[in-house]
């Protein structure tokens, strides 16, 4: 349950800016993400029970991992900025998604 709460977390919450740089593609793929978690998440309900409040639990647990390993990136930039993923909106998509599902406030600590 936890492998198919991250897979969604990506699904959902990465940039697509860091997929492709070509801006029609973009435009599909930011399009695409939440149909494409969708179909994920139908997909794998075909084959196994997924009980909603198990799953919303595993969402949160996932993407509170991802949020610390972003947080903890950022504090070990010593002057460098964050590259990649840490250096994108994830992290705050992912921190708003947990506001939203459990009501809890938190930031992420700027980067060293």
């Amino acid at each position: 349950m936890f492998d198919v709460a991250s897979t969604l977390g990506i699904l959902r919450f990465v940039p697509v800016g860091l997929v492709s740089t070509s801006r029609p593609l973009r435009w599909l793929a930011r399009v695409g993400q939440p149909l494409l978690a969708a179909r994920y998440l139908a997909g794998y309900r075909r084959r196994r029970v997924i009980p909603t409040e198990r799953l919303d639990y595993y969402q949160v647990a996932a993407g509170l991992r991802q949020l610390v390993r972003a947080g903890e990136s950022r504090r070990r930039s010593a002057g460098a900025p964050p590259g990649g993923l840490d250096a994108s909106p994830f992290a705050a998509r992912l921190l708003a998604h947990a506001r939203r599902v459990t009501g809890l406030h938190a930031a992420l600590p700027r980067p060293a």
